[in-house]
């Protein structure tokens, strides 16, 4: 099929085209954002959310198929084989999501549903969702591609929006809108441009998977059993204020022990320098944390 017939055209008035519609992701301005991130080995975040927080939209769905497509991409791209699965690379526990980042290889893919059960914004101070939130800004150096689902970017803790790189909206189901975040240089707060096509919208299409798909099934089942994040954590349930920057720090501490330990193992190549850029730390600190904890 061509590409000129992959291509929908939504119209307005007087028959003028208001946006494309865009079967095929291939083909999308947002799917160029992601080959450009993939090639040139860098991270990216994407978040999928309903219009008017709706459920049933098809979020955990378009999450899949983006998923799959994105590992072929990946696959050509790395030269490897095999296919994408849920079981492997998607979690409804954000703890296991963070577990699986660590150890993810160049290009992978991982799916973290129903984000907003650790990243709600009426829960900002707690452990979780401060550790979460702070990793998920870090945590960008491996090339890993991670798509979040939540019932509405308002419901999410601000520190998600402000370091993801793609909001997709789905307006109806199997229909969302897609658009680029960025951070307004002045005031720090998220910024969205819609993706365009040749000067016009991006609307992306997809349709059902059927509830025997493997992965669609084994990420239903998880739902089911879906708890309350930290219900188990013997840390303290809610930080004050005058703690936040304590859990700030000790999270930027774990992190850099992490890449140190990578650089250590030889699975990636980063100077002292280049590690304390990702973080936020001078080369001192790095060298000093790596003399105190290795």
């Amino acid at each position: 099929m061509s590409k000129a017939n992959q291509e929908l055209v939504s119209t307005g008035r007087d028959d003028q085209v208001t946006a494309f519609k865009m079967p095929d992701f291939q083909y999308a301005a947002m799917a160029r954002l992601i080959l450009y991130r993939l090639i040139h080995n860098r991270d990216i975040k994407i978040v999928i959310t309903s219009r008017g927080t709706t459920t049933g939209t098809g979020k955990t769905t378009l999450a899949i198929i983006l998923a799959r497509w994105i590992h072929k991409v990946a696959n050509d791209i790395f030269g490897r084989s095999g296919e994408w699965s849920a079981q492997d690379r998607a979690f409804v526990d954000v703890w296991e999501y963070l577990d699986k980042y660590k150890k993810a290889s160049r290009g992978e893919v991982l799916i973290t549903d129903e984000l907003e059960y650790l990243a709600d914004n009426r829960r900002s101070m707690t452990h979780e969702n401060v550790y979460f939130s702070q990793a998920w800004s870090i945590l960008r150096y491996k090339n890993v591609i991670t798509i979040g689902t939540a019932p509405g970017m308002h419901q999410l803790d601000k520190r998600i929006p402000e370091n993801a790189d793609i909001w997709i909206n789905v307006m109806t189901q199997g229909r969302a809108n897609t658009y680029y975040l960025t951070v307004d240089d002045f005031t720090g707060e998220p910024v969205e441009k819609r993706f365009k096509m040749r000067g016009y919208r991006e609307t992306i299409l997809w349709w059902p998977l059927p509830e025997s798909d493997p992965d669609f099934s084994y990420l239903h089942e998880e739902k089911q059993d879906l708890g309350v994040p930290g219900q188990n954590s013997d840390a303290p349930d809610v930080y004050e204020e005058s703690d936040l920057e304590d859990a700030r720090r000790e999270v930027k501490r774990r992190v850099t022990i992490e890449l140190l330990e990578s650089v250590s193992q030889g699975k990636l190549d980063l100077t002292q320098a280049e590690i304390g850029d990702m973080v936020g730390y001078s080369q001192q600190n790095v060298a000093k944390i790596k003399r105190e904890a290795l």
